[in-house]
């Protein structure tokens, strides 16, 4: 999971979005296309919905490297 980087040494924000079903399942398609790299940096924020974040824990179990972009407000889940 990623927090803040620099690019061209300006401090880039990852874009906050919605942790709805169909961001979720963008997610899933980007990164099985290899493409998630290409939208940086991405911060989850809460939906009040369980499926799409038990759905992206499964994807970032399978393949850990293509989410490393990838954040949360907040940790959902603990080893």
């Amino acid at each position: 999971m990623a927090g803040k980087e620099k690019v061209g040494g300006v401090l880039n924000e990852p874009r906050r979005v919605s942790a709805q079903f169909d961001v979720v399942g963008d997610l899933l398609w980007q990164a099985a296309a290899g493409r998630l790299p290409e939208l940086g940096l991405i911060a989850l924020a809460r939906s009040g919905r369980i499926g799409p974040l038990v759905e992206l824990a499964m994807a970032v179990v399978a393949a850990p490297d293509a989410y490393r972009a990838v954040s949360s407000s907040r940790r959902y889940f603990s080893k």
